[in-house]
Order: structure tokens, then C-alpha cells, then sequence
């Protein structure tokens, strides 16, 4: 099993050219993947850790929301996700995953809800994907 990550899409998106290099495979866990996304970099989801349409009449009570997102994970089980984690991992041989959305800030988003729930389910740590630096330039093009 590969590494697994968390992500925003944009410090994914400022590494978008480097990805092979990087090693790292974009999972979407948002409803839809960024327009600015490169077409040529597949996108694979794992369904269950998208917000489904029904959890956004929470989007004024954070503590609603958590508690209806992680109670869809206690239905749906960490054995079912790690399932489809290896289905992509077995798609992107040798990558490690990064779980991918919107928000800028983990601690702000579904990122650190679901990790928080996987550490407590499993015991595995799963940290959030920083864009290093490749080579003499910054990811996002930029010289140093």
C-alpha cells in the first residue's frame, strides 16, 4: 500500500508538471475536480469521502456536518475505503495517493475530519502532502 496524503488541489495544481517526478497520484475527494486541472492527469475519487448534497444543509453548523460526515464513515467502514485505495493504488503502481480538495486549510475542511476519524478507526497516520521544492525551482515555477 502506498503512502496515503491529504491535499489541497491547488498545492497539488502548483506541482501538476512535476507529479511524475514526485511520485504522487491525486485522489478526488471533492465533488468535482478543479477546471484548472491538467486533463492529462487522471483524477480517480473514492465516493464515500465526498460530501454527498444532503451534508451541505450543515454548512452553517460545523458540528452537524461533522457529525453527519462521520457517521457516513462508520457505516461505510475503513475496510472499504482502504479497498478502493488499493483499487487506485493497483491503477497508479508506485505512486502514493493524495486525498485532494478545494480547501486551502486542512484543519478547515473534511481533510482533518476524515483523518481524524482513520487514525481513531485504524491507527494510521495520514499527513497532508506539502509541495517540495524540485530541482532549483519552486513547484509552482518560480525560481528560488
Amino acid at each position: 500500500m502506498p503512502t496515503i496524503y491529504t491535499a489541497g488541489w491547488l498545492a497539488l495544481a502548483r506541482s501538476a508538471d512535476h507529479h511524475e517526478e514526485l511520485n504522487i497520484q491525486p485522489v478526488r475527494i471533492s465533488a468535482t475536480c478543479p477546471k484548472f486541472w491538467h486533463p492529462s492527469v487522471m483524477c480517480p475519487s473514492v465516493q464515500i469521502l465526498i460530501p454527498r448534497p444532503e451534508l451541505w444543509q450543515y454548512q452553517d453548523d460545523d458540528a452537524g456536518f461533522k457529525t453527519a460526515y462521520v457517521a457516513r464513515l462508520d457505516r461505510t467502514g475503513p475496510d472499504a475505503i482502504l479497498e478502493r485505495l488499493d483499487e487506485i493504488s493497483a491503477e497508479h503502481p508506485g505512486k502514493d495517493l493524495a486525498l485532494a480538495c478545494y480547501e486551502a486549510n486542512p484543519q478547515a475542511c473534511l481533510r482533518s475530519l476524515f483523518t481524524s476519524w482513520w487514525v481513531a478507526a485504524t491507527g494510521q497516520l495520514i499527513e497532508e502532502w506539502e509541495p517540495p521544492i524540485v530541482g532549483s525551482q519552486l513547484t509552482m515555477g518560480m525560481t528560488a
